[in-house]
Formats: structure tokens, C-alpha cells, sequence
């Protein structure tokens, strides 16, 4: 689709699958998406290729980094699948805190593949006689090395987003955010006595064949009104919590550069009632350039009567 391109030139990933492979035309090896980015001073240009030799960036013409992408745009993407996270288990919301952390941190995705790996390499090392405490002990350290940084980058940015306090956009009602980390702070800021931690719970971890805590176990949770969204709040509240969020980032990428990150939302007419689609349409309209792909553009055209429609038919595009 038109908006999984621009996701894809923008973020080198696809918001629908995690094998890019599967983004190539029928009959086709690879394929090739190029993005003009207005921005001052000068306009940018990214380029992303995907073929049997794997993927290649390029930004300007020049050999690029995933974060050289991320930090020349902004997209916010809402889709059906990210209006389910609160009905979702943890990782789902471990996932969107992390996609929004990166829009205002690109090298937070350095941070998190490090983390990753180490947890890999001590899983591997804490099956049924894989290794001995004293080859895990290395890896314990690591794990608290880079979990100190997982922890700090997402308490520090639920600060700076507010996320305690929120406030429904759509209600009256209070929203927060509740962060619950695996290993907490504190017992990070001492090396010493959180890889002491991990020692004292090693027999449970090679029972278990795995680590059992970590950034990649930490919890996060909606509340609305002092109660927990996922087990009390109907459906149309979920969905209004999870998008004043999203409206909440809007403002605080504004504060921190300047503007506001490109809004895309595929077939949400589809999840949103009306009413709320309209709430949020007429709180994003002026602010930022918006994609809504939708089979009912007449919703959109009602809602947002300056629109640019443009029909998609057989691979082509044009404006109507």
C-alpha cells in the first residue's frame, strides 16, 4: 500500500510484517522506495532498497544508518492493530512505548539491540548445562550495564511526556501511564548489588531456561480515572486512551523540534466511531501533514474539507 511505502521509506521497516521480503511485488526480486522530506534547510532524500543481497539505506545519496532515517522523519503511524494494544499482553505495549521512544531518541534503538543480544547470550547460556556461574557472571553484568540505560531512557521520557497526568482528549477524565520495571532504578544505579540480585535468583532462571528479569519484562499500563483501562474500560475508552497518548506525543515532539511529526492512520474509520474520528481529525487538522487511506474517502472529505483526495487503482496514482 501507498502508506506502508512512505512507513517503509521513513522508518526501513513495515508496519505490516517483519520480513521486508514479503514487500516485494509478485514476480519481482526487490524493490526500491525513494522519499523527499521538506525540511529546512534543505530537503532530504532517503532511499531504501530491498533485494537478495539484503537492505541498503541511503540518505542523499550517501550510505546511512537507521538512525540517520529516523532522525530526518517523523512519522506517527496509527493503524488498527496499534489501537488493540491495551487489549494486547504486555510486550505489545512494551513495543509501542519503545516505537515512540525512538521518534525522540533514534540511538535508543542502538541501546535496545544491545540489550537484546545480551539477553539472547544468557538465554543460551542458562539452558540445562550450558554453562557455569562462573561464565554467566559476565553476562549478569552485562544485563544490568545495558538494562541501566533501557530504564533511564523510558522513565525519563514518560516524565517528559507527562504520563503520570494526562487528560483524555476526548473526555473529562484523567489518563496516566503506570511504568512498572523488572529490575527497578535504584537497584540498577548499585552494579554490584543488582548483579548480586541476578545471582540470588540464578537457580530459578536455569529451571526456567531463560532470564527472568530485565527491560524485556518491564510493565506498562493505562489507567483512566484511577483504574486499570485494560480490565475495566470499555472498548471505545481503550481506543480514546490510547489516542490522547498519541496526541500527547504529537505536542511534545512540537515542543522538543519545532514541528509536528506526519500523522498516518490506515483504516482506523474502521475501529473509530464518528464522533471520535472527527475529535481527532479536527485535533490534528492544520497542525500536520495527515495520510488517511480509507475505501470511504467521503468520511474524510466531510471531516477535513481542505483534503487532497487521490485515487489508487491498478499500482497508479491520481488525484481526483
Amino acid at each position: 500500500s501507498l502508506l506502508e511505502a512512505v512507513y517503509c521509506a521513513c522508518y526501513t521497516k513495515s508496519f505490516r510484517t517483519h520480513r521486508l521480503e514479503e514487500c516485494v511485488r509478485h514476480g519481482e526480486g526487490e524493490f526500491q522506495l525513494r522519499c523527499r522530506v521538506a525540511r529546512a534547510p534543505l530537503p532530504r532524500v532517503l532511499d531504501v532498497r530491498v533485494g537478495p543481497a539484503g537492505k541498503e539505506l541511503r540518505l542523499d545519496e550517501k550510505a546511512a544508518d537507521v538512525t540517520d532515517f529516523l532522525d530526518t522523519a517523523a512519522i506517527l503511524c496509527i493503524t488498527a492493530s496499534h489501537l488493540r494494544v491495551i487489549t494486547e499482553g504486555p510486550d505489545a505495549r512494551r513495543r509501542f512505548f519503545d516505537g515512540l521512544l525512538v521518534l525522540f531518541r533514534p540511538e535508543y534503538l542502538h541501546r535496545l539491540a544491545a540489550y537484546r543480544r545480551v539477553v539472547r547470550h544468557r538465554n543460551a547460556l542458562l539452558r540445562p548445562g550450558a554453562a557455569a556461574a562462573a561464565v554467566l557472571e559476565p553476562w549478569d553484568r552485562k544485563l544490568v550495564q545495558t538494562a541501566r540505560a533501557l530504564v533511564h531512557h523510558r522513565e525519563s521520557f514518560l516524565a517528559e511526556l507527562g504520563a503520570a497526568d494526562l487528560r483524555d482528549r476526548f473526555s473529562t477524565a484523567a489518563v496516566a501511564v503506570r511504568y512498572a520495571p523488572s529490575l527497578a532504578a535504584e537497584l540498577l544505579a548499585d552494579e554490584e548489588a543488582a548483579v548480586a540480585h541476578l545471582a540470588l535468583h540464578r537457580e530459578r532462571a536455569l529451571q526456567a531456561g531463560r532470564s527472568l528479569y530485565g527491560p524485556h519484562l518491564d510493565r506498562f499500563d493505562f489507567h483512566l480515572d484511577g483504574r486499570n483501562v485494560r480490565r475495566y474500560a470499555s472498548s471505545g475508552q481503550k481506543r480514546s486512551v490510547l489516542l490522547s497518548v498519541y496526541l500527547q506525543v504529537m505536542d511534545l515532539y512540537r515542543e522538543r523540534r519545532g514541528f509536528f511529526p506526519v500523522v498516518m492512520i490506515d483504516d482506523v474509520d474502521m475501529e473509530l466511531d464518528l464522533e471520535r474520528l472527527r475529535v481527532l481529525l479536527s485535533q490534528l487538522d492544520a497542525k500536520t501533514q495527515i495520510f488517511l487511506p480509507s475505501s470511504k474517502p467521503e468520511i474524510f472529505t466531510a471531516m477535513l474539507p481542505a483534503c487532497e483526495v487521490f485515487q489508487i487503482e491498478a499500482g497508479g496514482v491520481r488525484k481526483t
